[in-house]
């Protein structure tokens, strides 16, 4: 049960935050995160939950969850990905992971690091604002420097 947490707490991160009221028992950020993500696992069929397993997850409509790209490869800076980058902007290009790492540098690992975090959070808070629902997701789950939920066996 525990490998289904990560990626079904993720999909709590795509419910609407302002509500007064709410449907399902998942959307109440009050409850713990155990309880809201067994309840949204007992609510999804298991077509909708197969479908969450993909890179470009689909919205479910039923129970107000939004589509999902669930894969930003960010080893040397955030990825162009689908060339969305023609549309958002340039960002920083770092050199490869080995060429980094030949630096033994623990703390300019880490300011790279923040800065490709920086870029892509600007870029998901761009998306927001201009009312892209169809992207913004984009640039919230980024793995670096190999893990890729979308490849893991």
């Amino acid at each position: 049960m525990f490998r289904y947490i990560l990626p079904f707490t993720l999909l709590l991160t795509l419910l609407p935050l302002h509500h007064a009221t709410y449907s399902y028992p998942f959307q109440n950020p009050s409850l713990p995160i155990e309880a809201r993500v067994m309840d949204l696992l007992n609510r999804l069929t298991l077509e909708e939950k197969v479908n969450q397993t993909i890179v470009d997850a689909n919205s479910i409509p039923r129970l107000g969850v939004r589509k999902m790209t669930w894969g930003q490869e960010c080893l040397h800076g955030v990825c162009n990905r689908n060339n969305q980058l023609q549309i958002d902007g340039a960002v920083t290009n770092y050199p490869q992971s080995i060429g980094l790492a030949a630096t033994f540098n623990v703390s300019l690992m880490g300011i790279i690091g923040k800065a490709i975090s920086d870029e892509a959070r600007g870029l998901r808070n761009k998306h927001i604002a201009d009312g892209d629902l169809d992207n913004w997701s984009d640039y919230v789950t980024c793995w670096s420097p190999v893990v890729n939920i979308a490849k893991d066996t």
